[in-house]
């Protein structure tokens, strides 16, 4: 059982409740976490946090986007805004294997 959560652990794309549910012997999720916490294999680290945006960079966006939209250079039917994120289908832990 062990072997096959450090597999599983090992290829980095998994969370503990996937990697339970995946295996057909019942354990909790606690002790998929304590396995993979325990392993040699596997290195744990907290996942790296995305700095917040400034007052000033909030500013120069805005302006920049005032700037555009008047001068009527853009197709804007054309423009999809968006800002980079990462959205966890699964129940986000704040931590990465």
């Amino acid at each position: 059982m062990k072997q096959r959560i450090i597999r599983k652990g090992l290829k980095g794309d998994k969370f503990t409740s996937d990697i339970r549910a995946e295996i057909v012997t019942p354990v909790t999720d606690r002790r998929v976490q304590q396995i993979r916490h325990d392993s040699k294999l596997l290195i744990f680290k907290r996942a790296k946090t995305i700095p917040a945006m400034t007052p000033d960079h909030k500013d120069i966006r805005a302006s920049w986007a005032r700037e555009t939209i008047t001068s009527g250079e853009i197709d804007w039917t054309r423009v999809v805004f968006s800002e980079p994120k990462r959205f966890k289908i699964s129940r986000p832990d704040g931590r990465s294997y």
